[in-house]
């Protein structure tokens, strides 16, 4: 499942339309898109996908270019591996899910969100945004608790 971006979600017969709108990017813009991926018990290797995506090089007029590529189980990488970034744009996406209390929300924890995004500032070292961030979410539990 794509996680978040559900408002620009369209029909899969709509991809190669340039005349509806699907969230585009501006130029020198760019976007991180998370997939949630769950695979069968008996596969250990080989294609779990395909990526579709389209783009204008704006150097070269108006074309749009497309790129198809395989995404392969040797490609993908367990959670404790990914990187920082990574861990913190997943943590973002958990705790957005939990605030709109999603279809999805039942599978998080605030304070398993919380911990993940503590140790992921301490890795980025970047204290101010991400020490925010921290910040926010311990609000939100003990607002949520204070609730109970």
């Amino acid at each position: 499942r794509l996680i978040g971006y559900e408002k620009r979600d369209i029909a899969d017969k709509d991809f190669r339309n340039n005349n509806v709108d699907a969230g585009e990017v501006g130029s020198n813009q760019s976007v991180t898109a998370l997939y949630e991926l769950k695979l069968n018990d008996n596969v250990n290797s080989g294609k779990v996908g395909s990526l579709f995506l389209r783009y204008k090089d704006v150097d070269k007029g108006d074309n749009v270019i497309e790129v198809n590529k395989d995404v392969d189980l040797k490609n993908l990488t367990d959670f404790s591996n990914a990187s920082s970034s990574t861990k913190l744009a997943i943590s973002v996406a958990e705790y957005a899910e939990n605030l709109k209390e999603g279809y999805w929300a039942n599978q998080t924890n605030l304070n398993d969100i919380l911990v993940l995004t503590k140790q992921v500032n301490q890795e980025l070292n970047s204290p101010d945004k991400v020490s925010e961030l921290v910040n926010l979410m311990s609000r939100t539990i003990s607002l949520k608790s204070s609730l109970r």
